[in-house]
């Protein structure tokens, strides 16, 4: 869950986030407030703006298939999927759709977030977390705070 303010967002707010669940805190209480309660009540709702996906498929079970594949290894090559046969892909894979954004799970301090293209239909290493974004906030959003260097701190911390 967020606590998002779309009157009161700024850059540069400080947040706090729940490692790779998709839920997080950001934003700025307005100052003309005294109790810290009273300004999350009045100026903040409590939105769910993803889920983690929990969708999977085995593309070797459709060898002859072409699969856009995104993996650690090749979105640090060149930034982007893949192109494999089923037959390549030896291990299951999370769907990833339009609506998704992807976040690395290994080695939080670079920062790996994938924002999805449209229209398209892809799988993804289980190397990632994959946020299913809902109507409620705009995606562009969520790949901001992911991207964010308070994210990736918090993500890295023991």
């Amino acid at each position: 869950m967020f606590l998002y303010n779309p009157r009161k967002y700024l850059p540069g707010n400080y947040g706090f986030a729940s490692k790779m669940t998709g839920t997080a805190q950001f934003g700025r209480y307005p100052m003309e407030n005294k109790s810290p309660s009273t300004r999350v009540l009045r100026y903040w709702a409590l939105l769910q703006l993803a889920d983690v996906a929990k969708d999977t498929i085995c593309p070797a079970e459709s060898p002859a298939d072409t699969f856009k594949l995104f993996s650690i290894p090749v979105f640090d090559e060149i930034g982007t999927f893949s192109t494999q046969n089923g037959s390549e892909i030896g291990s299951n894979k999370f769907v990833v759709t339009e609506n998704d954004i992807l976040v690395s799970k290994l080695n939080p301090w670079f920062s790996r977030v994938i924002y999805t293209e449209m229209d398209i239909d892809a799988v993804c290493s289980t190397e990632f977390v994959v946020w299913k974004t809902s109507g409620s906030c705009d995606k562009s959003f969520l790949f901001m705070v992911a991207s964010s260097a308070h994210f990736r701190n918090f993500c890295i911390q023991v």
